[in-house]
């Protein structure tokens, strides 16, 4: 399992320098996990880099049903948060 913040997963959509290079990380990954409110987070980074002008009007809202799309198909898992993941990504500190 590879937990992706919302950060890692713009990459996926929005075409960054190192973009080539998330899209392989998630292509090797058994399965690309986020929590629930990173399809949030994500949504508002489309919609001001599309405010500012780095993405065309509109893409936002596509990218943002991409996103939607990809995670009904299970290509990408909103997974709550459990005992185990506290375990497993939390650590002890």
């Amino acid at each position: 399992m590879s937990y992706w913040d919302s950060s890692a997963l713009v990459k996926l959509y929005v075409q960054e320098l190192d973009s080539l290079e998330f899209r392989a990380l998630a292509v090797k990954a058994s399965r690309v996990v986020t929590g629930s409110v990173t399809r949030h987070e994500v949504r508002t980074v489309l919609r001001r880099r599309e405010a500012e002008g780095i993405l065309p009007s509109g893409e936002a809202a596509a990218l943002y049903r991409e996103l939607k799309a990809d995670i009904a198909a299970a290509e990408i898992v909103i997974q709550p948060e459990t005992v185990d993941m506290e375990r497993e990504f939390g650590g002890s500190a």
